[in-house]
């Protein structure tokens, strides 16, 4: 299968913003004592370990998708249906009795 190659540079480019905003929002409330560019690869490191795992998944899940979870696609899955309650006047006597 096709691997989505747009769904795994979202999640990899995605990685890598959350773990330097993460790393460097550290940095600043716990001073770690880290110079900027080490938390800015340490950042490069999470993405690359996202873009291996994106990538095996894609390849042995079998739909082509970065995630691990598998499932059905959006296509198989059911309508929305509509349920309609029909009351018994057994219970609309039992409610105007009590008025």
């Amino acid at each position: 299968m096709k691997i989505d190659f747009k769904d795994l540079g979202e999640r990899v480019l995605s990685t890598f913003v959350q773990a330097v905003a993460g790393f460097l929002a550290t940095d600043q409330v716990i001073d770690m004592g880290v110079a900027e560019w080490k938390l800015v690869l340490g950042a490069g490191f999470a993405a690359v370990l996202s873009m291996l795992k994106g990538y095996f998944a894609a390849r042995f899940t079998g739909d082509g998708s970065a995630s691990l979870v598998t499932g059905a696609p959006r296509s198989a899955l059911p309508r929305k249906q509509t349920v309609t309650v029909i009351q018994s006047s057994d219970q609309d006597d039992a409610e105007g009795s009590n008025e």
